[in-house]
C-alpha cells in the first residue's frame, strides 16, 4: 500500500479504504471493472440535490433571506419553530 499511495500521490489510508471498500469478498481481489461498476452504481443511488426539502420550505427560505437573515439563523430558527430541518449549508 505505501508504494501504491506513493506512485499516486495518495496517503496509505486513502488506498487503504479504496481497497476495502473495492475488494471483492469472496474472492479478495481487486477487480478494476468491479470497481467502476460499483462506482457508477454508487453514484445513481446517491442522494440528489434537494430530495427532502419542500417547494414551500424553498420558499420559506428565500423570503427569510430577503429579510437580510443570514442562513446560520435561518436553520436555527427554522429547526427550533419546527418549520424543517435543513443546514446551512444547504441554505448556502
Amino acid at each position: 500500500m505505501s508504494a501504491i499511495a506513493k506512485i499516486m500521490k495518495l496517503s496509505k489510508s486513502t488506498i487503504s479504504r479504496k481497497l476495502k471498500r473495492n475488494t471483492e469478498d469472496m474472492y479478495k481481489v481487486y477487480l478494476p471493472d468491479t470497481v467502476q461498476e460499483k462506482m457508477r452504481t454508487r453514484r445513481a443511488e446517491g442522494k440528489g440535490r434537494f430530495k427532502s426539502i419542500s417547494s414551500i420550505t424553498v420558499k420559506e427560505i428565500k423570503q427569510r433571506l430577503c429579510q437580510y437573515h443570514s442562513p446560520e439563523q435561518l436553520a436555527g430558527r427554522m429547526k427550533h419553530e419546527g418549520i424543517a430541518k435543513v443546514s446551512y449549508e444547504t441554505i448556502y
